[in-house]
Parts: structure tokens; C-alpha cells; sequence
């Protein structure tokens, strides 16, 4: 019985033995996966809703009516949506990246009628585009991030009065050199897709749109002088493919 009892102690010490490193592989086998990676290339889409602001500065009385020193102002709004292509480097859990994008617009505004002799104001903005540096912090798959740059848009302004010759026009169509800022949050669904969301504004400074007007039956002459003050914001939904 003794020894029966002393075989049967050797016989569980040995299974202890031999279980303590399986213990330790299968623990290791279950371990946490590791932290999300966010460093790579990518491309991706975005869409979302935009609002502009587009101010007509009047420096003398003009040929439309305008006094010296008043303002006009445009609101426009609508659908916004383009690409994006980035790059990002992760260094612990701060995040640096550089990104380029072309967002396309449909913001047009247009106020005043067409009766003989009322003036009548059309703004719109074709497309805006950046190349932006981002900062941001990741914890795990979600990154919160920072971005700010260079801006490019196309904006156009169109002043138009009725008279009894035909249609007096101011037209100009310029793209225009700006700075933007933004924020936003991204969640990475798997090692390839991303999702986010992101709120950007945008400023252009403020311009000249003067040029000669087209005055019916006259020839074309300078009359009126004005400057453009344009700025935009949006809010967009973003879907980006990271590279391995």
C-alpha cells in the first residue's frame, strides 16, 4: 500500500512537471494581440456637408449702386466630397502623418432679382484642396488627431444689374491661396479599413475681384472696386484603406 502510495506521488509530480511549460505556451498562445499599428500609406473618400461665407467689400461708389465702404454678404451651402491620400508614423502612441485631399463642392448663392435696374449677386465655390500635417494620439485602433495647412479653392463672384441696353456684368473666377484647421477621430475596423469623422475650416484671406465691367452698348469699362472675403467649413464622413 505504501508503496503503491509513493508511486502515485512520483507518477502527479511528474505531470506537474511536464504541465508547467504547456501552462506557460498556452498562456502565451492567449496573450492580448498587439496594439494597432497606424503607421503606413493610405487612400481613401470622404463626404459630408459644407457652409461658405463670401463678403463683397466695396471701396468706392460704383456703377452697380454700390456705396463706399458697404457690404454685401453671401451664405452657401451644400454637398461636399472628394479624396484623400495620406502617410502616417507612429511613435508610441503619438501619431504624425501628411495629408493631401480635393474636396468638390456644389456651395452657390445667389441673392437680389432680375427686375430692370436691381443688381443681383452669384457666389459659388467649385472645389477646395490641402495639404495639411497631422498630430495626433492613438490608444490602440482609435486615434484622435489635430491637422492644419495649405488650402486651395475656386471661387467665383458675379455681380449683375439688368438696363435697358442688355445685361452690366461683373464676372471673376479666381483660385485663391488660404490656410485651414481641423479635427477628428478615427476608428480602424481591421488592419486595413478606417473610419472617421472630421470638421475642417478654411480661410482665404481677402482678395480683389475688380475687373472691367461689361456695360451694353458701351465698351467694357472699370466701374466698380471691390474686394472678396471668403472663408468655409465642413463636416465630413471619411473611409480610408491603409496599406500593410
Amino acid at each position: 500500500m505504501g508503496e503503491g502510495v509513493a508511486i502515485l506521488r512520483q507518477v502527479v509530480l511528474a505531470g506537474a512537471i511536464l504541465a508547467v511549460p504547456a501552462a506557460v505556451g498556452f498562456a502565451a498562445d492567449v496573450e492580448a494581440p498587439a496594439p494597432y499599428d497606424w503607421s503606413g500609406a493610405y487612400v481613401g473618400a470622404h463626404a459630408g456637408y459644407g457652409s461658405a461665407n463670401v463678403d463683397y467689400d466695396f471701396n468706392d461708389d460704383d456703377l452697380f449702386g454700390n456705396d463706399a465702404g458697404s457690404t454685401n454678404s453671401e451664405n452657401l451651402d451644400g454637398f461636399v466630397g472628394g479624396g484623400q491620400i495620406g502617410y502616417n508614423w507612429q511613435i508610441d502612441n503619438f501619431v504624425l502623418g501628411l495629408e493631401g485631399y480635393v474636396t468638390w463642392a456644389d456651395l452657390k448663392s445667389s441673392s437680389g432679382g432680375s427686375d430692370l435696374g436691381e443688381v443681383s449677386f452669384h457666389s459659388e465655390v467649385d472645389w477646395v484642396a490641402a495639404l495639411a500635417p497631422r498630430v495626433g494620439f492613438a490608444w490602440d485602433n482609435v486615434l484622435i488627431y489635430g491637422k492644419g495647412g495649405l488650402a486651395l479653392a475656386d471661387l467665383g463672384t458675379r455681380i449683375e444689374q439688368p438696363v435697358l441696353a442688355g445685361l452690366r456684368v461683373n464676372d471673376d473666377d479666381k483660385t485663391e491661396l488660404g490656410w485651414t484647421i481641423g479635427a477628428g477621430a478615427e476608428v480602424a475596423l481591421s488592419e486595413n479599413w478606417i473610419v472617421g469623422m472630421e470638421a475642417d475650416y478654411y480661410d482665404f484671406g481677402t482678395y480683389s475681384a475688380s475687373k472691367d465691367v461689361t456695360n451694353p452698348p458701351d465698351p467694357p469699362q472699370h466701374a466698380t472696386d471691390y474686394d472678396v472675403d471668403a472663408s468655409l467649413w465642413s463636416i465630413l464622413a471619411r473611409v480610408s484603406y491603409k496599406f500593410r
